[in-house]
């Protein structure tokens, strides 16, 4: 049976109405679902852009770093744009083949507007990288004592020990015998006989060469005196300087690596690519300490060889920058050097005992010479010596695993200026100090002191050409490597329900959004 109905023209109208109010309603819910959705997808469209970070730089050195060239040789803004657009519309895309969104949001464009990159700020952003990765991994109480134990070592490495002198030693003996056969050459003395040690005798021969002693001996004293079977500290350190350093502390030099790297497109020799975003190049000492515990825990070093990267001995490029392994290590054993001969100078000088012991030599060999006045140079330089032996020897044990204190007590000495040639024999080696030094924390401490731009240039450099001896990184540059930036997103919407309405005057042609976000590896 069929029914009849009827509503009034009124009613009709008040029912369009509200539906258009209902209609609007919708709409206005839709604009802010609209917007919910730009902002989210935003935020996973630069998570996808950052999420193709070179993965070998974070196996290998933990760190995470966007290539803006993509595996070419040019960096590209325009690539970055691409890939950032084109990860938005790849998860807009899947709600909307899900066939269940009234949304149909599209992105009308999406762009790179300011990055970061690792080489800005004079290499302080990558540092800052560096630190910011290490500030998880470290109590602030060990940083804090670090940064004493850095201090203590820039105090000792600064003591002025210029005075104590081998060389300085040995040419003042060479000069008093000069003077000596100069005045019996005037005064009429025949045969050249003046009272001074001739070549082969106590002293160092004419020309600047030192005469080692003979058969055992130390040489002989002038005008037919008694021979004495005392060393001549002065003679056995000039003569082991005539040595290569890596002989003398390595031992085996057939052992060190043969490492080659082509340096001539390094950071600090080419032109660097500049980010567009200001940037803090100010380094702290607690991001300097935090560098040091990084480099110890993901760089090689002659202690902790590294096979397959590019540098065996990574620290020691560091600090050399030789393109060789081999350079590197023998400058770094040398820079050892001088620290541990300034360190042992100090020790002894504070030595009275010591000290004693250096003047009685220095008066046996003035004497040798007849020029008493020189008791004071041959003892600075009998200081220098024993502190060279000492230190070749301590060079030694931290080469092998050993501690070695920066300033060593006197239970931690470990020669003595009587046969000082038989106390680097047989590779011979200084005490262990528990309370000492590593050979990796040496080389902390010498890393800290290096100013802010080498030390991270050089760094990238480790990481550069160890990247490019890998299939598919041979161009990588670590001035192309973002390590923060800012992306501008924008979306474009139609209406849906402001279109079912009667009112149409007034209503919106469609809905656009506008996103800016931020992205940094460094949080």
């Amino acid at each position: 049976m069929k029914c009849k109905g009827s509503i009034t023209v009124f009613a009709a109208l008040s029912l369009l109405l509200i539906a258009s109010f209902l209609f609007a309603l919708l709409e206005g819910a839709r604009v802010q679902g609209l917007n919910t959705c730009a902002e989210l997808v935003s935020e996973v469209g630069i998570t996808s852009l950052c999420a193709e970070y070179q993965s070998p730089l974070w196996e290998d050195y933990r760190l995470l770093f966007l290539d803006g060239a993509y595996g070419t040789e040019n960096f590209s803004e325009e690539k970055l744009n691409s890939v950032l657009c084109q990860r938005i519309s790849e998860n807009l895309d899947v709600a909307q083949r899900s066939g269940v969104s009234m949304y149909g949001l599209s992105v009308q464009s999406a762009q790179v507007m300011e990055y970061q990159l690792a080489s800005d700020g004079k290499g302080a952003v990558f540092l800052q990288c560096v630190a910011a990765y290490m500030e998880h991994n470290l109590a602030q109480e060990t940083i804090e004592k670090l940064y004493e134990k850095y201090r203590e070592g820039e105090e000792v490495e600064q003591k002025d020990t210029s005075g104590y002198s081998v060389e300085g030693a040995d040419r003042a003996i060479e000069e008093a015998k000069k003077a000596q056969e100069e005045a019996a050459a005037s005064s009429g003395d025949s045969g050249g006989e003046t009272g001074a040690p001739t070549d082969g005798e106590v002293g160092t021969s004419t020309g600047g060469e030192a005469g080692a002693p003979t058969d055992g001996e130390a040489g002989t004293s002038t005008g037919g005196e008694a021979e004495t079977d005392m060393e001549n500290p002065l003679e056995i350190v000039l003569k082991l300087k005539e040595n290569l350093i890596l002989e003398l502390t390595v031992g085996n030099v057939s052992e060190i690596s043969t490492k080659q790297v082509d340096l001539r497109d390094s950071m600090q020799k080419r032109s660097l690519k500049k980010g567009t975003q200001e940037v803090d190049d100010k380094v702290s000492w607690y991001e300097r300490v935090l560098v040091g515990e990084y480099l110890d825990s993901y760089f090689s070093n002659y202690r902790k060889q590294k096979e397959e990267g590019a540098f065996s001995y990574e620290l020691e490029y560091l600090l050399c920058g030789e393109d060789t392994d081999k350079s590197n290590l023998e400058g770094t054993i040398n820079r050892l050097m001088l620290l541990r001969e300034g360190a042992n100078i100090i020790c002894i000088t504070m030595d009275s005992a010591k000290m004693n012991q250096a003047k009685a030599v220095a008066e046996a060999i003035a004497a040798a010479v007849a020029q008493p006045e020189l008791i004071t140079v041959i003892q600075c330089g009998i200081v220098a010596a024993w502190a060279y032996v000492e230190s070749l020897l301590d060079l030694r044990a931290l080469l092998r695993g050993d501690k070695i204190a920066l300033v060593k007590s006197r239970e931690q000495w470990t020669t003595n200026t009587e046969n000082l040639m038989a106390s680097i024999e047989n590779e011979a080696k200084a005490l262990n100090c528990e309370n000492g030094l590593t050979y990796e924390e040496y080389l902390k401490l010498f890393l800290y002191l290096m100013g802010i731009k080498k030390l991270a240039y050089r760094m990238m450099d480790v990481m550069e050409q160890s990247l490019r001896i890998k299939p598919g990184y041979e161009h990588a540059r670590m001035d192309h490597m973002i390590c923060e930036l800012s992306c501008s997103m924008q979306y474009q919407a139609a209406p849906l329900f402001s279109n079912l309405s009667l009112i149409q005057r007034g209503a919106p042609k469609g809905f656009c959004f506008e996103n800016e976000k931020h992205f940094s590896y460094k949080d």
